[in-house]
């Protein structure tokens, strides 16, 4: 390959070695290229050998791509996400801006779509957050999915920059006739997203109502236990005044005897 001179012709030939998903020759590829380019991976993805070979190639071979340029990056997101490669999603992920690549994960198998609960959302700019939603809420597991972002601290209450929420978009996606194809999946989308919001509502009404029921509880017990100690108090009282009204009682008379017994008649 080095007396070819031509770069097309050459990045042809190497891209037709690939294409025969030998370990072997990408291990002399890997010797003979300073870096491997998107270019010499043009294989149909939705094929499992291919999707097998392509990940076996990231997990060794990752390095290789040069991941400050942005469009080899935006490639590596796309076909680690579809080949499942967590390791690589990973390190996009972890790479300067590598957030503007989160909505990639929305419809990835689960294992992979796990890896948000990783990213600190507070961080993630809210046009990838409404889009991460958006994408997440399309897949047939969207509520399951949704839950997750909700978990980890994702916003559907997230806007843009002209003021619209995931809602607003959704609706008007479903309404779009240039969507026409598509209207479907956002409506479904979109009921996705209205079951999560009413179930968290649900949920949240729910631990109100159990603190305010708690606190209820407590406060009848307490003015229970209040009213118990004052109506004791005051049956002590009673049963002191009357043992000391006796005892008056008992002193009156025994004074009374002793001044009887003291008292002289003279005839």
């Amino acid at each position: 390959m080095e007396q070819i001179d031509n770069i097309e012709e050459k990045q042809q030939i190497i891209t037709e070695i690939v294409n025969l998903r030998s370990l072997d020759i990408m291990k002399i590829l890997a010797k003979k290229q300073t870096s491997f380019y998107p270019k010499m991976f043009e294989m149909n993805m939705s094929n499992y050998m291919n999707r097998d070979f392509m990940n076996r190639v990231l997990s060794k071979y990752g390095r290789k791509f040069d991941l400050e340029d942005v469009q080899v990056k935006k490639w590596m997101m796309k076909t680690a996400c579809k080949v499942g490669n967590k390791k690589m999603v990973q390190e996009v992920l972890k790479s300067r801006n590598g957030y503007n690549y989160l909505p990639y994960l929305a419809n990835t198998d689960k294992h992979i779509f796990d890896i948000v609960k990783t990213i600190v959302a507070d961080y993630v700019p809210p046009e990838i957050v409404i889009e991460l939603i958006i994408q997440a809420a399309k897949e047939k597991d969207g509520e399951e999915r949704l839950r997750i972002l909700r978990k980890t601290g994702y916003s559907f209450e997230e806007k843009d920059a002209k003021g619209r929420t995931v809602v607003n978009l959704m609706e008007l996606k479903a309404k779009d006739r240039k969507e026409k194809q598509n209207q479907k999946l956002y409506k479904d989308a979109l009921k996705h997203l209205k079951t999560v919001q009413w179930t968290e509502k649900r949920n949240k009404l729910r631990k109100l109502f159990i603190v305010k029921l708690t606190i209820l509880f407590i406060s009848v017990g307490m003015g229970y236990s209040i009213w118990s100690i004052v109506h004791s108090d005051k049956k002590n009282g009673i049963t002191m005044s009357s043992d000391s009204e006796l005892t008056s009682g008992d002193l009156s008379d025994t004074t009374s005897d002793i001044e009887s017994e003291d008292t002289v008649y003279i005839d």
